[in-house]
């Protein structure tokens, strides 16, 4: 409950648009997405892993520049996106995430559905490369 209301007092601060939703893959569960710009902006994803008998609960982190331009189909834009950022796991592995990905943003203004993939270094405990992936759904809560 406390988490809501702290998420609640945050959005209501926010003066650009913040988008709130759903995303299927390796990286997340709920995902979030604040509009900084026209074509900057920050996204984030928290959700878990119980792959291998493993659970680790995954934080992410990315700040992302769109291509606006990158196509439009009956007034709905499809919007292009790339950028860096960053994965914790509580296993104590994290890595630098570069996140390349399309959206779709509907007729009705504030839903938004994307596909991305981000391949990811992995700096600690080891030296590795990963590749994530996400089908989301966002919803925007305030314009």
């Amino acid at each position: 409950m406390k988490l809501m209301v702290v998420i609640a007092l945050f959005v209501s601060t926010l003066s650009y648009g913040f988008g709130l939703g759903l995303q299927l893959g390796s990286t997340g569960v709920i995902t979030g997405k604040e509009e900084r710009s026209a074509d900057r902006t920050f996204k984030g994803s928290m959700g878990w892993n119980t792959r291998k008998g493993e659970n680790k609960i995954i934080f992410t982190g990315d700040y992302v520049i769109q291509n606006l331009n990158f196509s439009k189909i009956d007034n709905e834009r499809i919007v292009g996106y790339a950028g860096i950022g960053g994965k914790i796991e509580t296993s104590a592995d994290f890595g630098v995430r570069f996140p390349l990905g399309v959206a779709w943003h509907a007729k009705l203004d504030p839903l938004e559905v994307y596909l991305e993939v981000a391949p990811t270094l992995y700096i600690y405990p080891a030296t590795e490369i990963g590749l994530d992936g996400a089908l989301g759904v966002l919803w925007y809560l305030g314009t």
